[in-house]
């Protein structure tokens, strides 16, 4: 007798690679990329669109706003800085003495001051059109640190180099800064504010911060603090989060709605005030762990409500792959991102909310430009077509251990008339190769015959072009072996 399995709402247990096949739910995919979850369903992912040409390979990137509100761009390739334009153009404000080769920079905004810190160079800010970015007031010549993060009127430099000597555990923080300045003090004295303490618990080093409501959230190698701003005698308040993490990039932090996400070297952990919650765990954990060559860049897009995790999966230096966790779903999903070198959020034109912005390149890293990813075409197509593909393996058919045989499939399709094709096929080990159909064209609620026997079904779909679509479900009608 024939029987129909029905996968409703196809994809919309997102990306699972730690659970075996067999005992994933029907909804979960087991493979590809450029596919997001929606409601209960997957759609097509937002594209990329090149917004202009960089003229130098983009290592370090930073969105600021001017204080009249005009949105531009810091990069930086290490040897010089360029402040482009949304347009593209762009002026040199490299430091005067220049920049040290191999350094790591990193920016932040203070009264809409920015701020370029060098672990070689120093810190230095900007805040006059057309002129070079300055040495900052204050902070002493033979002095360096390894981030440098602004909360309200203050800057704090962390992890610590003074006169040749390096403290990793040391933060200082300067004087308070008056609206639309920077500090001018760093040493501490009984008339001012500028402090310092040490955040020795742990090993690891300082190595960056991120904001999160009133608090300073700062990255060691193998821990995580919550700096608060007391006032009064002290200024600062620093206390150190439970566990102990593997973090290796200043990136790794950001704020999102209701927490801060954190990277570590299998995992990306959520933290809610009170408590951390893993969000890979029992997901994409395995994925992370194989993919170890660099797991750092995270990013907050607000307006999808999704947390970024750039991956390094080639060990390129360029990651290459972004898993894409929905704050809203619960689901993990993957985004091809070409060659990228990292991210930031900016307005685009007059759009009313920022884009997330791709810093990429071509494959022999000897072109680069910016892209936005966005769900209308605000730029150039970034290529002839905008391929995405899915794969789940390990349907359970049939009865117990015995097989079946596969008739005919049904898929619940949305989307345009070409460029879109599903494949079917059976498995008779969870572990083992999937003999599959000739791919086939899919048109809207398509049905497909097939004649297939074993003991495990499994489905792929792809698409090559720019149009959106939608998968709502797949119903595969099977009969035990020997049936007629």
């Amino acid at each position: 007798m024939k029987q129909r399995v029905r996968i409703a709402g196809v994809g919309g247990a997102g990306l699972v690679t730690d659970t075996g096949p067999s005992l994933l739910g029907q909804n979960a995919l087991t493979e590809g990329y450029n596919w997001a979850v929606e409601g209960n369903s997957v759609r097509s992912m937002l594209q990329d669109w090149k917004l202009f040409d960089l003229d130098i390979k983009p290592l370090w990137q930073f969105a600021w706003a001017t204080p009249l509100g005009v949105q531009k761009l810091f990069v930086s390739d290490g040897v010089v800085v360029y402040l482009y334009d949304m347009d593209g153009t762009y002026i040199d404000v490299t430091p005067e003495d220049g920049l040290t080769t191999g350094a790591t920079i990193n920016f932040t905004n203070l009264n809409s001051v920015a701020v370029m810190n060098s672990t070689l160079d120093g810190p230095f800010y900007y805040d006059t059109p057309d002129e070079q970015l300055k040495p900052l007031p204050g902070w002493d010549a033979d002095w360096t640190c390894n981030y440098m993060a602004a909360v309200r009127y203050y800057l704090v430099a962390l992890g610590m180099t003074e006169d040749g000597d390096y403290f990793p555990h040391k933060v200082r923080w300067s004087t308070a800064a008056a609206d639309g300045e920077i500090p001018t003090i760093w040493a501490p004295a009984a008339d001012n504010f500028a402090g310092d303490d040490l955040l020795g618990e742990s090993e690891g080093a300082a190595i960056g911060a991120t904001l999160w409501r009133d608090n300073l959230f700062v990255l060691k190698e193998d821990a995580v603090y919550s700096g608060v701003n007391i006032g009064g005698q002290y200024v600062f308040q620093f206390q150190r989060l439970s566990g102990e993490y593997g973090i290796s990039d200043a990136r790794s932090v950001c704020e999102v709605k209701g927490g801060v996400a954190v990277a570590t070297s299998d995992d990306l952990l959520l933290f809610d005030g009170t408590q951390w919650q893993s969000l890979a765990a029992d997901k994409v954990r395995r994925y992370l762990r194989e993919a170890s060559n660099g797991i750092g860049h995270v990013l907050y897009y607000p307006a999808q409500s999704w947390v970024v995790l750039m991956v390094d999966n080639q060990g390129t230096g360029r990651p290459e792959i972004a898993l894409v966790f929905d704050l809203l779903s619960g689901q993990w999903f993957p985004k091809l991102l070409g060659y990228s070198y990292g991210a930031c959020l900016a307005f685009v034109g007059d759009r009313e909310q920022k884009d997330w912005l791709s810093f990429q390149a071509n494959a022999a890293d000897t072109a680069w430009w910016v892209s936005a990813v966005a769900d209308e075409a605000i730029g150039e197509e970034v290529a002839e077509y905008y391929e995405a593909n899915l794969t789940r393996t390990g349907i359970p058919l049939g009865e117990g251990s015995g097989k079946a045989m596969l008739h005919r499939a049904w898929v619940e399709f949305r989307g345009p008339s070409s460029g879109a094709q599903c494949s079917f096929g059976v498995q008779d080990y969870l572990d083992g190769d999937v003999s599959w159909s000739d791919w086939q064209d899919i048109s809207e609620d398509a049905s497909f015959p097939l004649r297939a026997l074993g003991r495990f079904g499994a489905f792929r779909y792809r698409y090559e072009g720019r149009d959106p679509w939608r998968l709502d479900g797949i119903s595969l009608e099977w009969s035990p072996a020997g049936d007629r």
